[in-house]
């Protein structure tokens, strides 16, 4: 289904990116547009063989899409009798007895819904998980320098950057402060991972003994943890506690390989582009664009145990070896030696 070729009438040839309920995702050479799947072959053409495949895929989404209106058709009714059959049950009681049914029955209403809400949320995180390793997603991922790891190891959590000042914490720190001082407050209150390594910001970083801690997956699933489309300290990030709103954005740019400027989701820069100052401006936010969707971030409040981190990445195997001196037994076999998961690392001084 994915990266079948189509042709517009008007913005040209792309590529089919996902068919989702009564939504096509198509991806052009400048931009991904959606369009609604009742009516996408009034404005595509496409070969026979593809368009009978396409047709196929969009009627079995949007038979998917008629079947779940109907059952919150289904669920509405079923709710209207059951209201019907209380009400006419309160009619027979005193007032006093009647108000507080309907206390009652409201509490139980929205306990219902919350309920089903906290369902629907719990399915979209499994499908969201599930989004994440089709691209390799090995866990939550954390990189620190390795006197930090050490009082991570000894205090028994990694810490929000807010939980640490308020303690008096000291550390070694390597965000740049002119983006710190830009961060809002509130992301200050949240451990913060990345989905991938090698990130624009690691990159960025001048690491001299990095450590990169890697968090169980079922962090997920916590309740009030947030998902960041890009990097939390841009204003331009959007941050949600709703799977089914993460499950919008891009991940195959989030998880491209390779250098940002290099990336397949840019026009190429050519002479064109370097004398047309418009184009050079597009090419500029773009480019941001990708580099900040590839900083996207999961956000944990607080603090989390050390005992939710199921391995340990080291650049070094002498850091390695001298971590083991200080990891409880549990931790130990967890700790693994890889420099290619530190590649696109600049390093400061050891």
């Amino acid at each position: 289904m994915k990266d079948l070729i189509v042709k517009h009438k008007t913005f040209g040839e792309g590529k089919v990116c996902a068919v989702e309920g009564n939504r096509v995702s198509v991806s052009f050479a400048d931009a991904e547009k959606i369009f609604s799947a009742e009516h996408f072959f009034d404005f595509f053409t496409t070969d026979p063989e593809t368009a009978e495949t396409l047709k196929r895929e969009i009627d079995a989404e949007l038979e998917a899409e008629r079947q779940r209106e109907r059952e919150r058709k289904r669920k509405e009714e079923e709710e209207k009798r059951e209201k019907a059959r209380l009400l006419e049950e309160e009619a027979r009681r005193p007032m006093v007895e009647r108000r507080e049914a309907a206390r009652l029955i409201e509490e139980e209403r929205l306990r219902k819904k919350e309920e089903e809400r906290a369902q629907e949320e719990f399915a979209r995180r499994k499908e969201l998980l599930e989004k994440l390793k089709s691209y390799g997603f090995e866990g939550f991922l954390h990189t620190t320098e390795f006197e930090n790891f050490r009082k991570i190891i000894e205090s028994g959590y990694l810490r929000s950057r807010t939980d640490l000042k308020n303690a008096g914490a000291r550390f070694i720190d390597r965000a740049d402060l002119r983006v710190l001082g830009n961060t809002d407050t509130g992301i200050k209150n949240f451990a913060r991972f990345y989905y991938r390594f090698g990130t624009p910001t690691n990159f960025d970083a001048h690491y001299s003994r990095p450590v990169t801690l890697v968090f169980d997956e079922a962090l997920i699933f916590e309740k009030d943890v947030e998902f960041s489309l890009g990097n939390a300290a841009c204003y331009h990030s959007y941050q949600t506690k709703s799977a089914g709103i993460a499950l919008e954005c891009d991940w195959a740019c989030v998880f491209e390989e390779g250098d940002p400027k290099k990336s397949k989701y840019l026009p190429e820069q050519s002479k064109d582009i370097s004398e047309d100052e418009e184009k050079k401006e597009r090419w500029k936010r773009m480019f941001a664009k990708v580099k900040r969707l590839r900083n996207a971030e999961f956000l944990y409040p607080e603090k989390v145990p050390v005992s939710r981190i199921v391995r340990v990445y080291f650049p070094f195997k002498e850091d390695m070896e001298e971590a083991k001196s200080f990891c409880g037994a549990s931790l130990r076999p967890k700790l693994v030696s890889d420099i290619s998961k530190f590649e696109f690392f600049r390093w400061g001084a050891r």
